[in-house]
């Protein structure tokens, strides 16, 4: 490892991936027909593929890349109603009765994950939480106590509380009983071999290019086409965007996360901060002993390339305020967010009648993923489902829209056009150090430029092959991001993370 990585504490990956052993599965073969194909193998795909199976449909599950290692894999599994402080916004910009399901939906969400665990009985560390959002600012307070009386209204386990578990003093915070936490990897891995063991399809490293929705649908992938009655897209970030124009409603943003093993123990519960920079923390079982996973520092994707800076600040809060023996594991995670921060799960398009789509779960996506799963099967299945309208991805919804839109433009416009008049780096090739990369100037024309620790140097083209938006460098992951849609590529320019699904062109090409 080079000294550069070393800057980033322990192993420099998921815990989640780290600690369960994944099935391998083959790729895609051309020539298949199933009644539901669903597009990507994390826990929306991965649930909503037992759910139509239990519901008696036939099921290929599809996955561009290796199945779980992608945004479930990188989670830090809450299970739990309360996202941040959502419902007194809710009531606000979408009513009540809209908040009321996805209030519904969500408790609903956690129950069928306890059922499928109890179903199935998955060993995958499932524990009832209470979990809570807190502040430390009375600046707040008065938001905090607003948030409890809008859960409570919609008959959510809300309370207002001055005090936690955690070592830390608060002004406040909102507490909501009977959540829950779990390992990820071990859930999603038992559901898929069920999933297996019962007959269906399971295909990994296969890239789905296109969907026709017909009678039948058909998915090109880059192994052959698909058939099916229904296809569903799973996927973080939709790859397909023909009608709906997800592209301009839909920003990705990561955050970041540590296993941390305390010298003392960690309370019960789990804990999310308000106001910036903002931190949650949970316990984990790991072994014989615990792990707390820590997480936060979100910012948008492209758009910060010293991304070390953000493990190097987690770790000097936690070292800061909790007695740490060892930072075991270091990662970094992605998800799209709504302009209007409520997911789309539905019909892709108004007059879709075979295609369906789950996106933009803010990170939030163990509980809406579930969610999605739910609704999507029950609609697949012909069955009245009581949330459609608070999560239709057609609906627009322009007060609670209005500030996220335009930074959501700024951003395209700076990804698709600042960033083709100016390079990011002034420097000449031979000057770059290595573990470096950026976007800079050879002829006059913007070249992605990086060198390895060896200091083999690899030139790409740095327009970002989903809409073309220029890239950005990212140190810590030594990997191009695209600021526009969240598209992610490898040093190297191979993708590994959608919307995009070709690589980037080489430059001398």
């Amino acid at each position: 490892m080079s000294e550069f990585f070393k800057r980033i504490e322990g192993i420099h990956e998921s815990y989640w991936s780290e600690s369960s052993v994944l099935p391998e599965f083959q790729r895609f073969r051309s020539g298949l027909f199933v009644d539901v194909a669903v597009l990507g193998a994390g826990i929306t795909g991965v649930t909503t593929a037992v759910l139509l199976q239990q519901a008696g449909y036939s099921v290929a599950l599809l996955e561009a890349r290796r199945a779980n290692k992608s945004v479930t894999a990188h989670t830090t599994a809450k299970i739990t109603a309360l996202h941040g402080l959502i419902y007194h916004d809710l009531i606000k910009n979408f009513g009540r009765e809209q908040a009321k399901q996805y209030a519904d939906a969500n408790i609903a969400a956690i129950d069928k994950i306890a059922l499928l665990i109890q179903s199935f009985d998955i060993d995958c560390d499932f524990s009832r939480q209470i979990f809570a959002t807190y502040t430390q600012s009375q600046d707040y307070v008065d938001e905090i106590r607003s948030e409890v009386e809008s859960a409570k209204s919609l008959n959510l386990p809300a309370s207002f509380q001055t005090t936690l578990a955690l070592p830390l003093s608060i002004k406040g915070a909102v507490q909501f009983e009977h959540q829950a936490r779990f390992h990820p990897m071990k859930y999603v891995r038992s559901l898929m071999e069920i999933l297996q063991s019962k007959g269906a399809y399971i295909f990994e490293n296969t890239i789905a290019t296109n969907i026709k929705e017909d009678e039948p649908c058909t998915v090109e992938t880059n192994q052959g086409e698909l058939k099916a009655k229904h296809a569903v897209i799973a996927t973080i970030y939709p790859f397909f965007d023909y009608k709906p124009m997800f592209f301009s409603r839909l920003y990705a943003s990561r955050s970041y996360a540590m296993a941390v093993r305390m010298k003392e123990k960690f309370p019960d519960g789990m804990y999310y901060q308000k106001e910036l920079p903002s931190y949650a923390f949970r316990i984990q079982p790991d072994k014989n002993s615990e792990l707390v996973i820590v997480s936060g520092l979100d910012h948008r994707t492209g758009e910060e390339p010293h991304t070390l800076n953000y493990y190097q600040e987690m770790s000097a809060f936690v070292k800061k305020h909790f007695n740490v023996e060892k930072i075991e594991y270091s990662w970094s995670t992605q998800d799209s967010i709504t302009l209007d921060g409520v997911p789309y799960i539905g019909r892709y398009a108004r007059d879709s009648r075979y295609l369906y789509v789950a996106t933009g779960y803010a990170k939030w996506g163990m509980t809406t993923g579930t969610a999605a799963a739910i609704i999507i099967s029950d609609l697949i299945a012909g069955r009245t489902n009581p949330w459609t309208e608070v999560f239709d991805p057609s609906r627009f919804k322009p007060t609670a829209s209005a500030e996220q839109l335009a930074s959501h433009l700024v951003s395209g416009i700076g990804g698709f056009v600042l960033r083709r008049m100016k390079s990011q780096s002034h420097k000449e090739v031979e000057e770059f150090n290595p573990d470096e990369g950026a976007v800079t100037s050879i002829d006059f024309k913007n070249v992605a430029v990086c060198k390895d620790e060896k200091g083999q140097v690899t030139k790409l083209n740095p327009a970002c092959t989903h809409m073309k938006c220029i890239v950005s460098w990212n140190d810590a992951e030594r990997s191009w991001d695209c600021p526009c849609h969240g598209s992610r590529f490898n040093h190297d320019g191979k993708v590994m993370q959608g919307p995009a699904t070709a690589n980037l062109e080489s430059f001398d090409s």
